[in-house]
């Protein structure tokens, strides 16, 4: 839990502004206008921030953790834990985290971020994080266990970016076969070409998320990327004891099919790119 003090609140641009049209209107004098760019400026301006930036010992940042901006004494604690690591998209879940840090030296700073500049208050302090208690086994060491959970993290950051590739993917494939029946051009090659990409997009779907035609009636697919990570943290999440050689072995299977996945993607929109542009030199209404 951290504790700090602040002589004042941290104002935006419209409060300042307002407390002084306050006084000028209490002495009965003219209130000047800002003008609308800056009142325009003002409406959209980001509102100052307070922040305790917790390291570990080598440096490396662990995690923001946002404080209040009112003049006095506050206290805001952080659960020990890294950054939720899933892609942030339209649908934030603000309550998702990440997983526990490993015990051992870590430091605070509390610092300022005022109109895109970042002035440090306080800090850095030190502090310790140790273990509540010794498991009943002997486990692997904390630093090894803290890289394992890092490394998971990063598959899992990887997989929600393949996700939202392949489903912006799906969906552009489905915006081009619209444009191919708008187009002006008579069926052949753009057809031929678009048929062929279709299909490659459905088998890509398919080695990702399983055999559709499978999952429709409930049989069982072979494990996908998302089944495997849930494998994994299944039995991690809950345990201090660190990874088996089955979680390490199932983690390096996931690394390999992601990055796998991941060249598939960037292929398939290349070649979806080139289609578009032949598709809209061709007569095709343009695609997004």
């Amino acid at each position: 839990v951290f504790t700090y003090y602040l002589k004042e609140d941290l104002k935006s641009s419209t409060d300042k502004r307002q407390e002084k049209e306050k006084a000028l209107n209490k002495s009965k004098s003219d209130v000047p206008f800002p003008g609308y760019d800056a009142l325009n400026e003002a409406k959209n301006e980001l509102g100052a921030q307070i922040w305790l930036i917790v390291k570990d010992s080598d440096g490396n940042v662990i995690r923001r953790v946002e404080g209040k901006t009112e003049a006095g004494i506050h206290r805001t604690a952080w659960d020990l834990r890294y950054p939720a690591p899933e892609l942030v998209g339209d649908n934030v879940n603000e309550e998702a985290k990440g997983f526990m840090a490993a015990p051992g030296t870590y430091n605070v700073t509390f610092v300022k971020v005022e109109k895109g500049e970042t002035t440090v208050l306080a800090g850095p302090n030190n502090f310790e994080v140790v273990p509540l208690r010794e498991g009943a086994l002997e486990g692997a060491p904390h630093s090894e266990v803290s890289a394992f959970l890092r490394r998971y993290e990063s598959a899992v950051a990887m997989n929600s970016e393949l996700m939202q590739e392949l489903g912006e993917l799906k969906q552009t494939n489905k915006a081009i076969g619209v444009a191919l029946k708008r187009s002006q051009s008579e069926p052949g090659e753009l057809d031929k070409r678009y048929f062929e990409l279709n299909k490659k997009v459905n088998t890509l779907n398919a080695n990702i998320n399983g055999n559709m035609a499978k999952v429709e009636i409930g049989e069982k697919t072979k494990p996908n990327l998302s089944e495997r990570l849930f494998a994994v943290y299944r039995g991690i999440s809950n345990s201090t004891y660190g990874p088996t050689e089955t979680h390490k072995e199932v983690i390096t299977i996931i690394e390999e099919e992601l990055e796998q996945r991941m060249e598939e993607v960037e292929a398939l929109e290349d070649e979806m790119d080139k289609l578009v542009e032949d598709m809209r030199a061709a007569g095709a209404p343009p695609v997004e």
